[in-house]
């Protein structure tokens, strides 16, 4: 009977021992996404403190990046989606795509880790396909599956995927989800074949969850936008945005 009683004396022990352990690692993990947040926050306000005055630094870049691309030269631009906590920079790394997955800006190890532009794109391209995660607390591409809803994508109709050197706005014209290693979207990393571009079209079209807005002419840039979706495995979601004007 006593050793009995010392069995179930170890197991609450260990289960208290357990609980303790998880809480640690949940507060560390709230704690480090919290960090994390705010150095994005300060990426930002760094942004918006150079875009007053002139607009082109001596270097050639638009004044508000040209002091975070001498920090780190694999920026390679910016997106924020207005009403959104999506306002971070946006990497470029054509030797290792995926370096940024799990990065922050500062090189630094990163839940969130950072955007970065897709294998095969570039920030000039027909089509930049562009990755970040699904942050539950919104930042990075958190709030991207919200354009689930028609309603959403007409209270949130742009985005702005800027270059070093050009700021760029682009209207939302479908949604969809999809599952990683398709060949559309992510296969079409070259729209400058009016063919190749229609043929884009037509597939955003059918898996589109509303109505498309408009439909682009070929030669309009692209930019298509992928976060995971959690809707099975390797689910993702995908925002297509034509650039405006």
């Amino acid at each position: 009977m006593r050793k009995k009683v010392q069995l179930w004396q170890l197991a609450l022990v260990l289960c208290i021992l357990g609980f303790f352990f998880a809480g640690g690692k949940a507060a560390e993990g709230v704690l480090r996404t919290r960090r994390e947040r705010e150095a994005g926050l300060a990426l930002a306000q760094q942004v918006q403190e150079h875009s007053t005055g002139e607009k082109y630094a001596p270097s050639g870049l638009l004044m508000k990046y040209d002091a975070l691309y001498r920090q780190n030269q694999d920026l390679a631009g910016w997106l924020s989606i207005p009403g959104t906590a999506t306002d971070c920079p946006v990497m470029n790394t054509p030797d290792d795509p995926e370096k940024y997955l799990r990065m922050a800006f500062d090189g630094s190890y990163a839940i969130s880790g950072s955007l970065f532009i897709g294998e095969g794109c570039t920030p000039d391209g027909s089509n930049v396909i562009l990755f970040g995660h699904n942050m539950k607390n919104g930042t990075m591409l958190g709030t991207l599956p919200r354009y689930t809803r028609e309603d959403y994508a007409k209270e949130h109709p742009v985005f702005h995927l800027d270059t070093l050197t050009q700021e760029r706005e682009y209207q939302v014209i479908a949604a969809f989800f999809c599952t990683a290693g398709e060949k559309f979207p992510y296969g079409y990393t070259d729209l400058t074949q009016p063919e190749v571009f229609e043929e884009f079209l037509d597939q955003a079209e059918k898996r589109a969850l509303w109505s498309m807005p408009r439909r682009p002419q070929p030669g309009t840039r692209l930019a298509t936008l992928s976060t995971c979706s959690y809707q099975g495995e390797e689910g993702r979601f995908v925002v297509i945005g034509a650039e405006a004007g």
